[in-house]
Formats: C-alpha cells, sequence, structure tokens
C-alpha cells in the first residue's frame, strides 16, 4: 500500500504528531511518499525527520517547465475533468476575493502534483489540514482518479473553514483528532458517517514515566507557539500572583511566535524577568529534559478572536505520559483527556487567578500531585499509543484504496 501525503510545511518543528503518525505506519508496512507545499526554514526543521528533506516533493518554488506541462496535459488529456473541477473550486463559498484567489493557486498546484504523481505512482492522497493541503489532494485524486481523505485539527476546522463541507463530500474520510472536533464536523457534514475521530499517538517507551519531587525552586513549565490561542498573557499574569503572594517558582515558557515582542512587554510590565524565561524553540529532546524538570505543566490555552483554538496538545499528553501534573483551561476538547481533580486541574479560560490557585494548590500538595499523575499515564496508555492508533486509518487508507480499484473495475453496463 502506498499511500502519498500531502502537508503544509514539512517536517516543520511544530508537526511532530504527523511524524509520528508517519513513522508508525510505516513500521506497519504502509509506504509513504510526502509531498509538502514548503519547506520549513533551518531553524524550524524537526531534527528528527531531517533526513526525509531530500525525499520530500516541494511544490514551491515551483519548476515552471513542469507547471506548464502538467497544465497543457491535463487540460487537453482530460479537458472535462480538469474545467469542471476548476469551475467547481470557484463556485464554491468562499470568505473573500483573497481566498478565492488562493484556490485558484491551489487548484494549479493540485495539478502540479498530479503530473508528478503521474509518473511516480501511489494508491491513495491524504492531506493534513483541511485547509491549502486538502484542496491540492483533491484536484489531484480527480485528475489521477484515485481516493482521497484528510485529517482536519483545530484552526483548519474553527478558523480557517473554507467550503470544509464540501471537502468532506468529496473525500472517501475525514479523521480528526479530537471527539469534539468529530462532533462538530458530523454536525456540518452530509455525510456525517465519513467523520472518524484518531487521536495522535505518543511513543510510550521513548517517554518513561517517574513520579518527581519538585526542586527547591519548582519550575512551572509550557510549550507552544506563542500565539493568542495558547494564552500564555494569561500565565504571565498567574505567575505575578503567585510572586506576590510570596510562593517561590520559575516559569519557563518554550517556544516561538508573533506574540513574543507582547509578551517579552508584558513580562517585564509585571516585574517577571527574573522569573520567567522565554528561551524559544527548542529541539524535542530539549522538551523532554524541561519536562523531567518541571513540577507542574500548565496549557492556559484560550479561544482566540479568530476563532482559533487548541484540540488535545500534544505536549499535554507528553507530559501526562511522563509524570508532569497538569494544570489546564476548559476549552474545546482539553477535558476529554484533563478531567479535573482526577488526570490534572482545570480551570475557566482567561482567569488568571484561578489559574494561580491551581498552581499554588498543585505546588503545596503532594499526595495530589502522585494521584493526577498516575490517574494521567493509565488514561494515556490507554488512549495515546501510536502504534495502536495508527491501526485505524492504515485501514480507512485500504478499505478506501479498495472501494476506488473496484469502482473502476466494475463493468460498463450499456442500456439494451
Amino acid at each position: 500500500m502506498h499511500v502519498v501525503y500531502l502537508i503544509g510545511c514539512y517536517p516543520s518543528i511544530t508537526l511532530t504528531f504527523i511524524e509520528r503518525e508517519i513513522c508508525a505506519l510505516e513500521e506497519q508496512g504502509v509506504s509513504i511518499n510526502i509531498i509538502s507545499m514548503v519547506r520549513p526554514q533551518e531553524d524550524e526543521v524537526l531534527e528528527e525527520a531531517r533526513w526525509r528533506i531530500p525525499h520530500i516533493f516541494y511544490t514551491r518554488p515551483v519548476r515552471p517547465a513542469l507547471l506548464l506541462r502538467a497544465l497543457a496535459r491535463h487540460a487537453l488529456t482530460a479537458p472535462v475533468t480538469f474545467w469542471s473541477t476548476f469551475a467547481w473550486l470557484l463556485t464554491r463559498p468562499h470568505p473573500s476575493l483573497h481566498a478565492r484567489l488562493k484556490t485558484v493557486l491551489h487548484f494549479a498546484q493540485g495539478v502540479y502534483v498530479a503530473e508528478y504523481l503521474r509518473r511516480r505512482g501511489g494508491d491513495h492522497l491524504h492531506a493534513h489540514f483541511a485547509d491549502r493541503a486538502t484542496v491540492i489532494a483533491l484536484v489531484a485524486s480527480r485528475l489521477l482518479g484515485l481516493s482521497f481523505s484528510f485529517t482536519a485539527h483545530a484552526k483548519d476546522i474553527y478558523a480557517e473553514d473554507v467550503f470544509l463541507a464540501d471537502k468532506v463530500a468529496e473525500s472517501a474520510f475525514v479523521v480528526t483528532c479530537t471527539e469534539a472536533n468529530a462532533s462538530y464536523l458530523r454536525q456540518i457534514a452530509s455525510s456525517p458517517e465519513k467523520i472518524y475521530r484518531s487521536y495522535h499517538g505518543l511513543p510510550l517507551s521513548q517517554l518513561p514515566f517517574r513520579v518527581s519531587e519538585p526542586q527547591t525552586v519548582p519550575l512551572i513549565l509550557s510549550v507552544g507557539r506563542l500565539v493568542e490561542k495558547k494564552g500564555f498573557s494569561h500565565l504571565l499574569d498567574a505567575c505575578a500572583i503567585l510572586r506576590d503572594r510570596g510562593i517561590a517558582f520559575h516559569c519557563m515558557i518554550i517556544g516561538e511566535g508573533p506574540e513574543r515582542t507582547r509578551l517579552e512587554r508584558q513580562r517585564a510590565l509585571l516585574g517577571l524577568n527574573d522569573l520567567v524565561s522565554l528561551p524559544g524553540s527548542q529541539p524535542f529532546a530539549e522538551v523532554v529534559t524541561a519536562m523531567r524538570c518541571a513540577a507542574v505543566f500548565v496549557q492556559p490555552s484560550v479561544i482566540a478572536q479568530n476563532n482559533d483554538r487548541d484540540g488535545i496538545p500534544n505536549v499535554v499528553l507528553e507530559a501526562m505520559a511522563m509524570g508532569v501534573p497538569i494544570v489546564s483551561t476548559e476549552v474545546s476538547a482539553i477535558p476529554e483527556v484533563v478531567q479535573h481533580d482526577v488526570t490534572g486541574l482545570l480551570v475557566p479560560q482567561r482567569d488568571a487567578v484561578a489559574l494561580a490557585e491551581a498552581l499554588a494548590r498543585l505546588l503545596s500538595d503532594a499526595a495530589l500531585r502522585a494521584h493526577l499523575v498516575r490517574q494521567a499515564r493509565r488514561l494515556v496508555q490507554a488512549n495515546f499509543d501510536v502504534g495502536r492508533n495508527v491501526v485505524q486509518l492504515r485501514e480507512l487508507f485500504a478499505e478506501s484504496i479498495a472501494q476506488r480499484s473496484s469502482v473502476l473495475q466494475a463493468p460498463i453496463v450499456l442500456p439494451g
């Protein structure tokens, strides 16, 4: 079975969960060919997947000769499919002219990918994220007569919904990483039976569980892109409250993003420069080292103004697997794993006082920490083992390929 993965920017440090999925599928005998729209910047490359870069087909920068040949070949040899697909895309609902122009560009990239795959081959196309990569997969699948599917995550569902229901209808199936996402997609889809919930998986053998006692100055750790939905500004406010209460701690927020300047300014205004560090993006090995030292992991997620939100952040699962007690918010699918007073503590979003109180409670209660981390590890072991979780995905790929093959091989019955 040869599956082609289409991804926006690979291998990016933010897409560790996709690399784990690909590795697990390859271990189970699935051949994966990766196509990425762009190559990540050097400082954003996922180190454990760097070796894949020479084997990835990047659609940008475009090779003009290949693009012209692709457009000409498919327009001449399959004009009905070519032009009907183009017209169908243009008549889908778009929120703006800019979004419609992007769809035109993605149509061209889909033709470009189809030409590449015409020579390389493939049994099924699978896109990660429901936005641009899925448009490319849809176009290429029509031109090549292949089945396609996609994984929907968070921003691509709630903040960048561009004819999402139509994409679901056109696909063989859709997987998404939380039950909250699956419920929402089933509500908007004409074929809700196509929607499957498939949790991201962890390589649990690489994340050994250990109950540790906080250091003299306990570390409060958070990890994520410095963007609004991560809620780091509220964590800074909570840190100021802890300091004012005389609680000893150091807070580290690992990650990079567009809100760095604003967060640095807020940190300075609150007088937290000596208590809160912002070391930027770190390799996964460094994140694991920080987790081993952490007394508490905090995920202060919020629903952003553009409706973007977290699903189940992978760093939360990693911390749970390793025995780090969790404080998070009641946003989106986080309560599917962080169950209040069972596997962690939950507080309302944007509530710095409640966040500070939950952090103080965990820092002062060793028995509570021990109870929460053991329950959290059990939940992760039961639901988030990557080897088990990709079995469903592999079976869906195989079923889609078989169904597509049976349709193409079915005899044509002419009217008598």
